[in-house]
């Protein structure tokens, strides 16, 4: 193993941890994993910035390499739930077939996520991300989990970066004999959620992003109606909600980034975070997400 130059054999953790430790005030590690001769040899590579996340989770400040230590239950997470769901279909598909215990079973796995979730959010509750989270109407526990274990601060540099990790940046397909549609690239599990979190956002009609949302689906309904695009409402219901998860995705990104005390070089017209949960968003924003020649940010 190599940390920062430095090659660890096998047997030698305690002396890895001892040299991480003495440098973790100076760089954050991050981990690749790479695949020699059947064997995996782990290289840390480290930024020149200081790691700030152990300073909210303390529990982490040990670790060498917390940011992928919470994406690792943020995976975890997500498998569960698909374990939670497929036990959910064999209890139904075999309930008349004398295999009762499969209930049992489905039930245990939503008992093990819901431990999972809770045990990994009151270890971040402290976070930055965490009380945002707390601003908004529609988002919980799970979503924290998910922000603060797929948004690295330190890889991710801008929010495009974070948005296009998540599946919500596009890109037009160079394939001849087709059209010029946007398709997704990125994590395609992740943009699904991200959209899902949108949904849930605008049903509960949070007081900030639930106007920007009305505001940029009515800007988007004007502009097809200009074009002549003949687009359903529908489509045009999507294309409002896929931009309110890069929205929400993009401040996630910008909280984070900012409790690592790193820059954010925000965009013209910068649409801030969430700041309390009776805040709104000031007229001036709305006003410019309306206006179809003004309008500065694209929908994804």
């Amino acid at each position: 193993m190599m940390i920062a130059g430095k090659i660890f054999e096998e047997g030698e953790e305690e002396k890895l941890w001892e040299y991480v430790r003495e440098r973790l005030p100076k760089y954050t590690a991050v981990s690749l994993n790479m695949s020699k001769k059947g064997e995996r040899n782990h290289i840390a590579i480290p930024f020149e910035e200081e790691c700030m996340l152990p300073k909210y989770v303390t529990i982490l400040k040990n670790n060498v390499e917390p940011h992928f230590t919470i994406r690792a239950l943020a995976r975890t997470v997500i498998l569960l739930t698909k374990i939670k769901v497929a036990f959910e279909r064999l209890a139904d598909e075999y309930k008349y077939t004398g295999l009762d215990w499969l209930n049992e079973v489905y039930k245990q796995s939503i008992t093990e996520k819901a431990t999972l979730i809770e045990k990994t959010y009151d270890m971040l509750a402290g976070h930055p991300v965490s009380e945002w989270v707390e601003n908004v109407k529609g988002l919980g526990r799970l979503d924290a989990i998910m922000f603060l274990g797929f948004i690295n601060p330190h890889i991710a540099t801008t929010a495009g970066k974070a948005s296009a990790y998540w599946g919500l940046a596009g890109q037009k397909s160079s394939l001849r004999n087709k059209s010029e549609k946007e398709k997704p690239v990125g994590n395609r599990i992740l943009r699904g959620y991200a959209y899902f979190v949108a949904q849930r956002i605008v049903m509960k009609k949070d007081s900030y992003y639930y106007p920007l949302h009305q505001a940029k689906k009515e800007y988007l309904a004007e502009r097809e109606a200009i074009n002549g695009t003949g687009k359903p409402k529908i489509a045009i219901d999507r294309m409002a909600k896929l931009w309110l998860a890069h929205l929400i995705v993009s401040h996630a990104w910008e909280i984070y980034r900012q409790s690592e005390k790193l820059p954010i070089h925000p965009h013209t017209p910068h649409i801030p975070p969430k700041p309390s949960p009776e805040a709104e968003p000031r007229k001036e924003i709305i006003q410019l997400l309306k206006t179809p020649r003004k309008n500065l940010i694209e929908s994804r």
